[in-house]
This record gives C-alpha cells, structure tokens and sequence, in this order.
C-alpha cells in the first residue's frame, strides 16, 4: 500500500492525539515554535487520527 504522511498537532490544547500508535514511523518538528509530529502510515490505516494539521513546504523532504 502507498505511504500517507498525517501532521498531527502536539501542543497541550491538543492533547490527547489519536492514531500515532498505528503509524510506522513518526517524525517530530517544530513549525513555527510548536512541535508537530509526521506520522507516516504504511502497514495499516489509522482511524481515527488526529487533531490534523496543515502540511508545509518543509514536509516534502519526509516524504521523500
């Protein structure tokens, strides 16, 4: 199955995330002073995921 990439938000209005104990790999950056997590879901869906974030230019480098 292809890759999906999902920015999950992890400020502490946030909290709790769902989904990142089913992805394959998580990445954490900070955009913009906050850390935000890529988790990237390959050998199962997640349901739910969340809360979701736009993605950004930066991105495209992970998703390579």
């Amino acid at each position: 199955r292809p890759a999906l990439v999902v920015k999950i938000d992890n400020h502490c209005d946030a909290w709790p995330q769902s989904g990142l104990d089913h992805a394959d790999v998580v990445y954490e950056e900070v955009v913009e002073g906050i850390s935000r997590f890529a988790a990237v879901f390959q050998s199962q869906a997640p349901a739910p995921v969340g809360p979701i974030r736009s993605a950004r230019t930066s991105d495209i480098d992970i998703m390579r």
